[in-house]
């Protein structure tokens, strides 16, 4: 098994956990961004994007479809609709966020950048935290999002939280983590993850600020 990203955490973060956690071993390829034109041309990538995966000499794209692909191969995507819901529904949201950070992130105009960090600072991370908070609260296990085990919910989740949240490298890390442990459950949860659940995958990482 091959996974194919850039040299960043992004939206290859929550696959590369998922796998780690399953105890999949695959092949970690990061491009960097001279490689990029070659990888592109070499892969045939069906919509030019990465991540893709390549597993028994066939290749995947789309992040969310590769990580529903993943959750279901390795037990982490709910059989029950009402349950898969409540994941898919996490996942979208997540990727909307992802979406707001990537907006900030990689604007290259200096005034534009500050306007759109502010936004996503004051507006849209406060919206999203609390919604997260909620389904914690309503949830019968406060170290899952969604039910009594890992789903594909929980690495969506937890590769924003360390890529933003918890992440040094990352400028506005600690301004952001000021706004998030104001969610007591939400705060518990990452905790929970970053020690004693993925303590030695985040020591030993590639460092990133992206």
């Amino acid at each position: 098994m091959k996974l194919y990203y850039f040299n960043a955490y992004g939206r290859a973060e929550p696959l590369r956990m998922l796998l780690n956690h399953a105890k999949v071993s695959y092949e970690d390829i990061r491009i960097d961004k001279p490689e990029w034109n070659r990888y592109k041309r070499e892969l045939q990538l069906e919509f030019k994007q990465v991540p893709a995966i390549e597993i028994e000499g066939k290749l995947y794209t789309q992040a969310n479809s590769i990580l529903r692909l993943l959750g279901s191969k390795y037990g982490y995507y709910p059989k029950d609709p009402y349950e898969s819901y409540q994941v898919d529904s996490l996942v979208d949201a997540l990727k909307d966020l992802y979406g707001y950070y990537s907006q900030t992130a990689f604007e290259i105009d200096l005034y534009k950048q500050k306007l759109k960090l502010g936004i996503f600072i004051s507006e849209q991370l406060p919206r999203y935290f609390q919604i997260l908070e909620n389904r914690l609260m309503k949830n019968n296990s406060q170290l899952h999002i969604v039910g009594n085990q890992f789903t594909i919910a929980d690495f969506a989740l937890i590769g924003i939280i360390f890529t933003i949240v918890y992440n040094d490298a990352y400028d506005d890390s600690f301004m952001i983590r000021q706004i998030f442990e104001r969610y007591p459950l939400l705060r518990d949860y990452a905790y929970n993850i970053r020690n004693n659940v993925f303590k030695d995958y985040l020591n030993q990482r590639p460092i990133s600020s992206q």
